[in-house]
């Protein structure tokens, strides 16, 4: 049985893609009489377990996808099995594990299993301007007619929104919690490769926001497909950050969600603890739990809802911002 990732360490701007390879070798397991499955794992730190991504039968090769990747290519075969993630970012180092499942001699059923972790580095400040300086000039090179985007350029004010959004360029920040500015919001892009505004002023900021929307310019009666992976504009100002972006960032850490509402000229609030998504494969089930606020949004919230959409003749919660704890 062998377990082999490609590189095992990721490292911030450098790494544009992991390969996980799990396979057997001369189709052969010393212990095993009869060879069933084999299977792909991850470790979730949200279950503190391994849960299952891809299953391969060894009768008749046929993989199921336990587990949808956003950005992927995915091989298999006569036993083995290769799942190459494109742009990986600090969400794909984990520990990975392969399992081989079949009957031994006495007809017993077993299995084997062997791990590999991939790890994640973030790079030194100076060298990772370096590196984004030359892939900066390599894009300029490649676009000689682009625009070359200011440090900070004001977006153009909506007439329904009198708050200011503006841009931000500058070393990626982990979170939003590593953000400061004189303005309400900003878009920036996070180490791990994710664009998000953040709220830098309510409740002391540090708030990535995941939804907004201010005055009906973006539709938001869509698909499946829309809302995993995220719709929308930061330059208008209304969007939707995308179910399979919120369970990446939910996964690796505790995260409270805040709802604001603005409703004839009165804010309103609210917070939920411990807030969390599970994966596609569990339909983005929700998970939250205390509710804190003095002017409550009143929302029947259920513990682990799945996610559901309004073509689907059931109701959307309007979700704004989560924090990191």
């Amino acid at each position: 049985l062998l377990m082999d990732v490609q590189p095992d360490v990721i490292s911030a701007v450098l790494t544009t893609q992991l390969m996980v390879n799990c396979s057997i070798t001369n189709n052969h397991v010393a212990e095993l009489d009869v060879i069933k499955y084999l299977t792909l794992l991850s470790y979730s730190e949200s279950i503190k377990s391994f849960e299952d991504l891809l299953t391969l039968e060894a009768n008749t090769f046929n993989l199921q996808k336990i587990r949808q990747f956003k950005h992927s290519q995915i091989k298999s075969g006569n036993l083995f099995i290769t799942l190459t993630l494109q742009d990986a970012t600090q969400f794909d180092a984990k520990v990975y594990r392969c399992n081989v499942t079949g009957d031994a001699y006495n007809a017993t059923t077993i299995s084997f299993v062997s791990k590999k972790e991939v790890k994640y580095e973030t790079l030194s400040t100076t060298l990772l301007e370096q590196v984004r300086r030359s892939k900066k000039d390599i894009d300029r090179d490649q676009s000689p007619c682009k625009k070359e985007e200011l440090t900070v350029h004001q977006k153009q004010r909506n007439t329904e929104d009198k708050d200011k959004t503006y841009s931000v360029k500058r070393i990626s920040p982990k979170s939003c919690h590593d953000v400061n500015s004189t303005y309400d919001r900003v878009v920036v892009t996070l180490d791990c490769g994710l664009k998000v505004m953040c709220d830098t002023k309510a409740d002391g900021g540090g708030w990535i926001v995941i939804q907004r929307r201010v005055n009906g310019k973006i539709h938001f009666l869509r698909g499946w497909s829309d809302y995993r992976n995220g719709f929308g504009d930061y330059k208008i100002g209304e969007f939707y950050l995308g179910n399979e972006n919120i369970f990446m960032l939910t996964s690796c850490g505790q995260y409270v969600l805040r709802i604001d509402l603005k409703y004839n000229n009165q804010s309103y609030y609210a917070q939920y603890t411990d807030f969390q998504i599970s994966s596609e494969s569990e339909n983005y089930k929700l998970n939250i739990k205390a509710i804190q606020g003095m002017q409550v949004i009143v929302y029947r919230v259920i513990k682990a809802h799945l996610f559901s959409l309004l073509i689907e003749s059931t109701t959307v919660v309007p979700i704004t911002g989560l924090q990191r704890t």
